[in-house]
């Protein structure tokens, strides 16, 4: 498989959606659906952007490969501020993008959520605004199971690099909801949590931060907690990424890690809570210096498996023990694979997770289910196909 394979390949569907009336400006990028369905949630950040969306919906597609789930991607980016809008103008866009966005989202065929500054109260809103019936989750809970799929992934590559969680030592990048609740978790297996940040800066404490005082300043001042004394000391948001580690995990943006600074990571890890978060010149220069770093789509899986097995009744201890049993196997046996190949890391997890994104394509369904119709640009189009066996994945039953 050639390394730009995945980049190569177009979505089935880009909307700009726009109403400059509200001042609204957003997009939504479908890279493939079964069933005419696919899921994904929904940004509101100042400088997102249709080729951040793209690549998105195309990491959306890469877990469910990864996971053997047959769910298609779909996301979507608001170009504002969600930070800092004030409720009753956040509303009005969200609300405005809805409307244009209805034979999407109407009858589930674009399934959503929260993403990066939206809740999942402000999506139910939005989604009750245009009459679109919803499961009434009030609190949503992606940000803790991707930190969950995350923690799966530090413990099964810290213990392929010999590292004891116990006292081992983690930089997070991005302090909202997944890398949050990824320090608590962390915190909670004895690892020495040294380094955090926000956009409005980062703190850095080498013998450790007290996290819990860190995440009562959070619920307390938000992203701006960094700006305030405490013991700690403030560093450049870019040293961050260049500290002495044994865990780093990005939970912010894309592209942190690329052929610019690649050569100044220090970690033994990289476990990324961000999609994209390393570039593939990053991830060239990483296995060059002899770095583990897991692939995007691994690491911060979490939420897609975590939201579907909790819309299917399983209870959090269950979830919990699937994330470190089931799913710490699978991550493992991909890592084994990642050692032993000897190309960028990324590529070689994706020959297996691009198999089951084909079968998934092609019509492998869950055993008993009807025949679907799969849509994808790179398949030729709509083809309805026969009920197979159910593709290699993780299985769960209540």
């Amino acid at each position: 498989m050639g390394e730009k394979v995945f980049e190569s390949l177009e979505g089935q569907m880009c909307c700009i959606i726009e109403d400059s009336s509200v001042g609204l400006k957003g997009f939504i990028v479908s890279d493939s659906t079964i069933n005419g369905k696919g899921a994904g949630g929904i940004r509101m950040i100042d400088d997102t952007s249709l080729k951040e969306v793209r690549e998105l919906a195309r990491s959306a597609v890469l877990k469910s490969g990864f996971l053997g789930l047959p769910e298609g991607g779909i996301k979507a980016g608001i170009v504002a501020d969600g930070s800092s809008l004030p409720k009753e103008n956040k509303m009005l866009l969200l609300k405005r993008f809805g409307e244009i966005a209805k034979p999407l989202l109407l009858g589930r065929r674009y399934i959503t959520g929260p993403d990066m500054c939206t809740s999942q109260e402000e999506i139910n809103e939005m989604l009750a605004h245009i009459g679109e019936k919803f499961v009434k989750r009030t609190h949503g809970k992606s940000g803790y199971y991707a930190s969950l799929s995350v923690i799966s992934a530090g413990v099964q590559s810290a213990a392929m690099k010999e590292i004891r969680l116990e006292n081992a030592t983690v930089a997070i990048e991005g302090f909202g909801e997944v890398g949050s609740n990824t320090a608590k978790q962390f915190h909670e297996k004895g690892s020495k949590i040294i380094a955090v940040s926000t956009r409005d800066g980062a703190i850095y404490n080498k013998n450790g931060l007290d996290i819990e005082n860190v995440l009562e300043l959070k619920k307390k001042f938000g992203d701006k907690f960094v700006l305030k004394k405490g013991n700690w000391k403030s560093i450049p948001l870019e040293k961050l990424l260049e500290l002495e580690c044994d865990l780093l995990v990005p939970c912010a943006r894309g592209h942190v890690i690329n052929s610019t600074n690649g050569s100044k990571i220090r970690a033994k890890i990289v476990c990324p809570g961000a999609n994209c978060a390393v570039t593939l010149e990053g991830e060239k220069i990483l296995k060059e210096k002899g770095i583990l770093s897991v692939p995007f789509f691994i690491a911060n899986c979490g939420g897609l498996l975590g939201n579907s097995m909790e819309f299917s009744g399983l209870s959090d201890e269950k979830i919990r023990g699937l994330f470190f049993n089931q799913l710490g196997g699978k991550i493992r046996r991909a890592l084994e694979l990642e050692l032993s190949y000897r190309g960028i890391p990324r590529i070689a997890v994706l020959w297996v997770t691009s198999s089951r994104m084909f079968f998934i394509l092609i019509g492998y369904l869950v055993e008993g289910r009807q025949p679907i119709a799969v849509s994808s640009r790179s398949s030729g189009g709509p083809t309805l196909l026969k009920t197979g066996e159910c593709i290699a994945g993780i299985h769960f039953t209540n």
